[in-house]
């Protein structure tokens, strides 16, 4: 390891610093660099001991001796790294020369600098020009001690030969670096994020200091500010309340505190609150003020923000009781004409009278039930659960069906009824009954709302690209006051009571019919001159330009056989009542009052159908269905599932436990056969 110095190194002069210094490898500021260090004053120490005729092992000797009663780390590389270390640097490493040479020495720097240092270094060595780094460097302990080095290039004449330099501990420098500075940012973070702006004023009241905030937020300068000028800040509107609550604090030497709106830098307002107190000196007497002005905006914004909530909370309670109330009614209503039908039933069996009741009863259950079916239809909204049965269909015969459903209605009330619809098929795909829903919504609140005797029009237009079509509902009713159209759409909306028109329904149809429509990804609006011009509510949905698809046909309508059908509800009138009506359509039936027994009951009727309740104690229908299923027995039988739960995941329930259908409770006698008629297909005629 005792390799020679450079050439550049041995002395060719009467000394070799003056070598370099004429020769111009060592400039004056590489001497200044050199002498304000004390590796490098061991270096010239080295240089200017090395006489013209010395041995270069001489020097060599010379210089490591000198390196090594060095305090600070020397090191000397050549051009593929290290070729020597001193004393204190292998002591402070702990390592032997031979783990230090080469690139050695770069084990023992933190893992976290090692990169930077050794970039920084061959940036330097790329340019031939002196560097230095700061880095930790691991002592012999382990322990990480922060160094800094400085190396100077080395030259043979011209020729590049490396580097040499010192290492040196500045970790109490680093820490007392870090202390200074965790003081400085603690200091500018306690004014700079005080939310409040400070200010001083003296006896005259005039402004004589006001921090970075201040002016970081209003964008005045200090000329501006200061004195009075601060007030300039202020709202026009705000300004004489201010100065006049500030000048009475100043008479009275008191402390203050006031609100007023001041203008940011970017021209708007914040509502700000300014609070003052009094200061005096030791004598006595009396300073002048010194406070803070605190944005309150948010505090302000949240007030309005709350007295706004509790109105709408109010208002929100009050729709609800107003709903409630009006949902106990309209339950009331139909059950009135209900039991008095019954009585007619009772008293009067196969009389007219009977037969009228007879049509009540199945008019007003039919009532009752859309009202059921609008509360779960708004559950369903509230809660995104509602899914479309997209389908292609042609609107026109849709609209048309439809309106002619409703238009005994409107004749009951001598209403007309025009229809104006394309010759051309309009072919959009939707979901044929929400559509229906929507329109049959909109028709019987134009013949509710309109009176005896007038006109209700349903136009079906399409746009000239086939792309859209609008359909309008127009009346010749109470019409709306064009402020109100908007109410329309509202829950529960209270248009009807400020237009001091009777109420019918509970108010949430028109809600549901414009979520059914933006689900179609259409629109809905209304329209209305004023009251007593009419209302005209126009639905636009997209369409599909140029479809060919053709119409479904209509459903199997052919009689149905007479099946074995097994019925299990742990609800006695229900399961009964149902049982008696299937009877009559000439089934054999065969009613079980809970799941209890019902699979061996089943293997022994045999059934071709079982309609199951679902929500069963003990064995529900799901498990009820899987069992029958399980069995050679009932596995081919149809199932069917009637429930008062209808959601699309109950429906997905009950096709996942084996169920062939799914019908919603109260499910009329002729819904159930239908949906039978489509599973299982026409056949031989029931018996008379």
């Amino acid at each position: 390891m005792n390799r020679p110095l450079p050439e550049a190194c041995a002395p060719r002069q009467p000394h070799r610093l003056q070598a370099l210094l004429d020769a111009g490898l060592l400039g004056p500021h590489d001497l200044a660099q050199l002498r304000a260090l004390p590796a490098g004053r061991v270096v010239l120490d080295a240089l200017e001991a090395a006489a013209p005729d010395s041995p270069a092992s001489e020097t060599e000797q010379r210089f490591r001796e000198l390196a090594d009663s060095a305090p600070v780390l020397i090191w000397q590389t050549d051009l593929h790294g290290n070729v020597f270390v001193n004393r204190a640097y292998r002591d402070f490493t702990g390592r032997t020369l031979e783990a230090l040479v080469g690139m050695g020495w770069v084990a023992c720097v933190h893992p976290e600098d090692a990169q930077g240092y050794v970039d920084a270094y061959v940036r330097a060595y790329a340019r031939r020009e002196p560097y230095e780094a700061q880095f930790r460097f691991r002592r012999h302990d382990g322990e990480f001690r922060w160094m800094k080095t400085v190396g100077l290039p080395r030259h043979e004449g011209d020729r590049f030969q490396g580097y040499i330099g010192s290492t040196f501990d500045i970790t109490d420098i680093k820490a007392a670096e870090q202390a200074l500075q965790a003081r400085q940012a603690w200091f500018a973070e306690v004014v700079d994020v005080l939310p409040g702006k400070l200010w001083v004023t003296d006896a005259q009241g005039c402004c004589t200091y006001l921090s970075r905030r201040w002016f970081d937020v209003t964008g005045q300068t200090p000329a501006q500010a200061l004195g009075l000028g601060w007030l300039d800040a202020t709202h026009p509107e705000d300004r004489a309340r201010t100065h006049a609550a500030f000048a009475q604090a100043l008479q009275d030497r008191s402390a203050f505190a006031f609100e007023y709106r001041l203008r940011t830098h970017d021209g708007s307002y914040r509502w700000c609150q300014d609070s003052g107190a009094p200061r005096f000196g030791a004598d006595g007497s009396f300073l002048g003020h010194v406070g803070q002005v605190t944005d309150v905006s948010e505090r302000r914004q949240a007030e309005l923000d709350r007295a706004q909530a509790l109105q709408a909370l109010s208002e929100a309670n009050r729709r609800k009781d107003e709903f409630i109330a009006t949902l106990a009614h309209e339950l009331r209503n139909p059950l009135a004409p209900i039991r008095t039908g019954v009585h007619i039933l009772q008293r009067a069996p196969g009389t007219p009278a009977a037969q009228r009741a007879l049509e009540t009863i199945d008019r007003q259950l039919d009532h009752t039930v859309r009202l059921i079916d609008d509360l779960m239809d708004l559950s369903r909204l509230s809660r995104g659960t509602v899914t479309l049965d997209r389908r292609p269909a042609e609107l026109a015969a849709l609209v048309r069906e439809t309106c002619e459903a409703l238009r005994p209605q409107l004749e009951a009330r001598t209403q007309r009824l025009r229809l104006a619809l394309p010759e051309a098929p309009v072919w959009a795909t939707v979901d044929a009954l929400r559509v229906t829903q929507v329109l049959s919504n909109l028709l019987t609140n134009a013949s509710r709302y309109s009176p005896a005797g007038t006109e209700v029009s349903v136009v079906l237009q399409p746009d000239a690209a086939g792309s859209s079509a609008n359909l309008l509902v127009r009346d010749q009713g109470q019409g709306i006051p064009p402020d109100k159209l908007a109410a329309v759409f509202e829950m529960f909306s209270p248009l009807n009571a400020e237009l001091g028109r009777p109420s019918s329904g509970l108010g949430i149809g028109m809600s549901i019919a414009r979520n059914l429509v933006e689900m179609h990804g259409g629109r809905i609006h209304a329209h209305s001159d004023g009251l007593g011009h009419g209302s005209t509510f126009t639905v636009q949905l997209p369409c599909d330009p140029g479809s060919t698809v053709q119409a479904p046909g209509a459903p199997g309508g052919g009689a149905l056989q007479a099946l074995r059908i097994l019925l299990v509800d742990d609800n006695v009138d229900a399961v009964e009542s149902l049982a008696d009506a299937l009877r009559l359509g000439g089934h054999c039936v065969l009613a079980l009052t809970g799941s209890a027994r019902a699979v061996e009951r089943a293997l022994d009727f045999g059934p071709d159908v079982v309609v199951l309740d679902i929500g069963m104690p003990g064995m529900d229908g799901h498990a009820l269905a899987r069992a029958l299923r399980a069995q050679p027995g009932t596995a081919a039988a149809t199932l069917v599932a009637l429930s008062g739960w209808g959601a699309p995941e109950d429906q997905r329930r009950s096709r996942a436990a084996g169920f062939d259908l799914h019908l919603t409770k109260p499910a009329a006698v002729q819904a159930l056969e239908d949906a039978l008629r489509q599973v299982r297909g026409a056949a031989a005629p029931l018996p008379a």
